[in-house]
């Protein structure tokens, strides 16, 4: 995998968006598209950041976008194994603030 690659897999039931790779200007459009296919699913996504090495504010706010149109339609976003970079950029613009439509679980998520 080159380094401005970015691995996306999807799976079933709840939805699961699974990324792997650095989410920064190179790949943000990639990951943003990914997010938007996330909706109409109706309930909760799940969004695996294990294999995510970093993400810049844009990506960031990115996520934030998709928990609240996910809370719009009646879901919210369980995001796992978030990267220190999502956790400072959270912490930093929204005080780190979550609401019950934005769940950010711990390592073992």
């Amino acid at each position: 995998m080159a380094t401005d690659d970015l691995v996306i897999s999807f799976m079933g039931d709840p939805v699961r968006l699974t990324i792997v790779g650095k989410v920064d200007l190179d790949t943000r459009e990639q990951f943003k598209a990914a997010l938007a296919q996330t909706f109409g699913d109706n309930g909760d996504v799940h969004l695996d950041l294990q294999g995510v090495t970093f993400m810049d504010t844009r990506s960031v706010t990115h996520v934030v976008h998709t928990a609240t149109r996910l809370h719009e339609e009646g879901g919210r976003l369980v995001v796992h194994h978030p990267p220190d970079s999502l956790r400072r950029i959270f912490e930093t613009l929204w005080g780190g603030r979550q609401e019950d439509w934005l769940y950010i679980a711990g390592e073992g998520g």
